[in-house]
C-alpha cells in the first residue's frame, strides 16, 4: 500500500484574519486595514458565540504533526493572484518566468533566495503568508461543533514564530502530542520598531492549562470547559479536574472504551451496543478512536 498523508480540509466559507478591506476617504479607493480582532464575519456560528469582535479564541488542533495544519513560507503574488516565487529564507523556487534586480529566471528554477538582496520595500521582495488549520471551540460547551476546520492567515513573521514555536514546545513536552489539547489564540495591537505610531497585529498562542491537567486530559477526554473558556478569556482559573469521576468509573462501558487500545476493540463495543446505548457512547468511543489512532 501506498504511503497516504491525511488531508485535513477546511470550511471553504472564507479565511480568519486579522485585516479588513476599508474605503479611503481621501481617495475612495480600497486599501488593506489591519485589525485588533479576528475577523470572522463570514462564520456566523462563531459570531453568536463569540461575539462579532473576538480578541481570543479556543481552539483545538487537527493533527499531532504540526506540518499538516501550519505553514509558514515567503511568497510573491502577482495580478490574477499568479503565485510567481516562493522562498524559505534560503533557496527560492520560481513559480513562473521573472527578472529581479536585472537577474532573469526561468519557471521551475531553484536558485539561492533573491529577497535578501532586495530592500525591504521592494515591490518583488517575498511576503510571509502563514497558514494554520483548526477547530474553534464553542463557548457554552467547549466542544467542536463544526467538523471542519477553520482556515487561518496572517502576513506576520512574529506570528508565525509564536505560533509556531508554542506548538513545538507543548508537543515536546506532552511527547508528541497535540491532539485533544486547548489553546488559546489571541491578538494584540504591536508599534512598529521604525515608527510607534504604524501598529501591527500580532498572535499569539498559548496551552490552556499545566502539563500535569493536560496529560490527564489526553487520557480521559474529559475538561471542566467552563474553566478551560475561563484561560481563554484570560481569568485566573480554577483548578480544572480533568480525571473521571466515581460515577462514571462504576460505568462498565466507559471503562471498556478507555481500556481499549485498537481501533477493532471499540469497533466490537459499538457493535455490542443497543440502538438506545450508541447514541449515548458515540462521543466517547470517536474521542477514544481518535486517541489511539493520532
Amino acid at each position: 500500500m501506498i504511503v497516504l498523508r491525511p488531508k485535513i480540509n477546511v470550511d471553504k466559507r472564507g479565511k480568519i484574519t486579522t485585516g479588513i478591506k476599508a474605503i479611503s476617504e481621501k481617495t475612495q479607493k480600497e486599501y488593506p486595514k489591519a485589525t485588533d480582532y479576528f475577523v470572522i464575519d463570514d462564520f456566523p456560528e462563531l459570531v453568536k458565540c463569540y461575539g462579532d469582535k473576538p480578541k481570543k479564541l479556543v481552539l483545538f488542533f487537527p493533527d499531532n504533526e504540526i506540518e499538516s495544519f501550519f505553514s509558514a513560507d515567503m511568497v510573491l503574488y502577482g495580478g490574477n493572484q499568479t503565485l510567481i516565487r516562493k522562498c524559505d529564507g534560503s533557496e527560492c523556487l520560481h513559480r513562473i518566468d521573472e527578472e529581479v534586480a536585472g537577474q532573469k529566471y526561468v519557471a521551475g528554477e531553484i536558485t539561492e533566495c533573491v529577497c535578501n538582496n532586495l530592500p525591504e520595500d521592494d515591490k518583488k521582495r517575498c511576503k510571509v503568508a502563514t497558514y494554520l488549520k483548526a477547530y474553534v471551540a464553542d463557548t457554552k460547551t467547549g466542544k467542536i461543533e463544526n467538523p471542519l476546520c477553520y482556515l487561518f492567515y496572517t502576513g506576520s513573521r512574529n506570528s508565525a514564530e509564536n505560533l509556531y514555536s508554542e506548538l513545538k514546545k507543548i508537543r515536546n513536552l506532552l511527547g508528541g502530542n497535540l491532539v485533544g489539547i486547548p489553546f488559546g489564540l489571541s491578538v494584540e495591537m504591536v508599534s512598529g520598531k521604525t515608527d510607534a505610531k504604524q501598529k501591527f497585529p500580532i498572535w499569539s498562542l498559548q496551552v490552556l492549562g499545566t502539563t500535569s491537567q493536560l496529560r490527564q486530559a489526553m487520557e480521559s477526554y474529559l475538561f471542566d470547559y467552563k474553566e478551560i473558556l475561563k484561560l481563554g478569556e484570560g481569568e485566573q482559573p480554577k483548578q480544572i479536574e480533568t480525571t473521571l469521576d466515581d460515577d462514571l468509573l462504576k460505568d462498565p462501558i466507559i471503562k471498556r472504551i478507555l481500556q481499549a487500545t485498537t481501533e477493532k476493540e471499540l469497533n466490537n463495543i459499538f457493535t455490542e451496543l443497543s440502538d438506545k446505548d450508541k447514541g449515548k457512547y458515540l462521543d466517547r468511543l470517536e474521542q477514544r478512536k481518535l486517541q489511539i489512532t493520532t
